[in-house]
């Protein structure tokens, strides 16, 4: 029998996100249905999940593809057939197809031991059709992609969750197929956990100092960074020094320093670190500005940039 429990469902399209609060025993897990963690574990209940090529991309109403595969991250969906024909008429026939359906088809392409390629693209989309000789038999693999913008309009919503098996069961809201998450997925994309998410209030939290000679970034310079900072800071100080500020500062106020790296030329340091249910990740840089000409130079600088994460309840 299965046990229908109703789950909280929160919606922030502002910051594309979908929450799902599911009952874990004497927790309650956050999951983020938009996110593309979490649709990339999302399993079809059955096989017919799996078959989501379009139907006009088939090389016959009754055909049945030798196997299937759709990615619920990226919206990718590819079926095998087996090939009755050469490359020459594969490719002639899906041409056809392409052109018929507002494609606009390339020359095909290969030939050699991989096999050979025709593709095709349109607003929205690209596919392709690769022909090939596995095992002695030829077969042909139709592709077809969305784009990101495309598969970003997907969507999913809630069905059930069933205790007895831990299952969450999520459909999709366009086509009505339906998917599992299990329970690894949720543990792993558990967003109600120390560190989990990014904050949406304050830039740092407020036991983490701010480094003594920091100034707010110039206004006409963007720092960038190989993380999305919550907040940001520049000094003439060497990075080396703004390193082993942050790391006392963590050890002082308790925190668990997680990692830390540096570049040889001592050039970067990161560290990341959880104190309570707050984590930080904090990246020092040193950066040169580009020579304008009519302009004074700017000297190096460090950057700095704090990446502040909480639980999302």
């Amino acid at each position: 029998m299965r046990v229908i429990v109703v789950l909280a469902l929160a919606v922030c399209s502002a910051c594309a996100e979908k929450l799902v609060s599911v009952p874990a025993g004497d927790r309650t897990l956050v999951i983020d249905l938009d996110s593309e963690s979490v649709r990339r574990e999302l399993r079809p209940v059955n096989q017919e999940g799996q078959l989501r090529l379009p139907a006009y991309l088939y090389p016959s109403p009754q055909a049945t593809p030798l196997r299937a595969h759709f990615d619920t991250a990226s919206g990718i969906s590819s079926a095998t057939f087996a090939a009755a024909g050469t490359a020459d008429q594969v490719f002639a026939y899906y041409r056809q197809v392409f052109q018929a359906n507002g494609w606009t088809v390339s020359p095909p392409m290969g030939g050699g031991r991989g096999g050979s390629i025709l593709s095709a693209q349109r607003r929205g989309a690209s596919a392709s059709v690769l022909f090939s000789v596995f095992g002695g038999q030829p077969q042909f693999t139709v592709t077809h992609a969305p784009s990101k913008a495309a598969n970003a309009r997907r969507s999913y919503e809630v069905v059930s969750f069933d205790p007895t098996t831990a299952l969450l069961l999520v459909r999709e809201e366009t086509t009505g197929d339906l998917f599992h998450l299990t329970p690894r997925a949720m543990l792993e994309n558990n967003l109600n956990r120390p560190g989990a998410a990014v904050s949406r209030g304050a830039g740092a939290p407020a036991w983490l100092p701010v480094y003594p000679n920091a100034l707010p970034p110039r206004p006409e310079k963007k720092l960038v960074f190989l993380m999305r900072p919550t907040r940001e800071y520049r000094t003439s100080d060497p990075p080396r020094r703004v390193f082993e500020f942050y790391r006392e500062a963590l050890i002082s106020a308790g925190a668990q320093i997680l990692s830390e790296s540096s570049v040889a030329s001592g050039r970067q340091f990161s560290l990341k670190a959880l104190r309570g249910d707050d984590g930080v990740e904090i990246l020092v840089e040193r950066v040169s500005y580009l020579f304008e000409p009519l302009k004074p130079r700017i000297p190096d600088e460090t950057a700095i940039g704090i990446r502040y994460t909480v639980p999302r309840r």
